[in-house]
């Protein structure tokens, strides 16, 4: 006759299992965003891993003086199915009104990707790993990977150890420097002079 498990013992179970693992499966990331010394704004980005899916949500919000005073809120998503992008939006409002809008989707062995003004772009590549994706697992090693600015893949260099830097399509360099295996740490050089995302630990 089978051994019967103690009540207790299945209920000590799904305890243990419905608090321990939604903690294990989402991570989120609060940077600082700074311009020499001065505070521009955050970003927060999360992972929330579901089986073989793990979805990537970029918020950004950062205030800048330019000529006149500029409010930026961005937001990023994309969607990793068994190991491979399967999707990925890309919004940027300027002081509310929105200037960017880009959708990238997985259809057979291609992506079509769509911006603003509904101009359609086909990419036949393989996408494991995308800008996003960098915020939570050091690459280790030279590769393409997607940029959702840019619609394209950008070639991601190992400059050193836990070092890594993209050269964008339209000049411009971004660095990401890891420590203890984390992203520290990342700096872009933009039309604004050099910015730097700084993790607040």
């Amino acid at each position: 006759m089978p051994r019967s498990i103690p009540y207790y013992s299945v209920l000590t179970w799904i305890l243990l299992s419905s608090a321990i693992s939604p903690n294990d499966r989402f991570i989120s990331l609060d940077f600082v965003v700074l311009k020499g010394s001065e505070r521009l704004g955050t970003i927060t980005i999360s992972q929330q891993i579901d089986a073989n899916r793990i979805t990537y949500i970029l918020r950004s919000d950062v205030n800048v003086d330019f000529i006149f005073s500029l409010n930026i809120l961005e937001k990023i998503t994309d969607v990793f199915e068994n190991g491979t992008l399967s999707s990925s939006t890309h919004q940027r409002y300027i002081n509310g009104v929105l200037k960017s809008s880009n959708s990238l989707s997985k259809h057979g062995n291609e992506y079509l990707v769509v911006s603003s003004n509904d101009k359609v772009k086909r990419l036949n590549d393989y996408i494991p790993t995308s800008v996003l994706s960098l915020y939570f697992n050091e690459p280790g090693s030279d590769g393409w990977i997607y940029s959702q600015n840019h619609r394209q893949l950008v070639r991601l260099r190992k400059t050193s150890d836990h070092h890594y830097c993209i050269d964008l399509p339209q000049g411009g360099v971004t660095c990401y420097t890891y420590q203890n295996g984390k992203l520290n740490k990342v700096e872009s050089k933009t039309p604004l002079g050099m910015v730097k995302f700084v993790s607040i630990h």
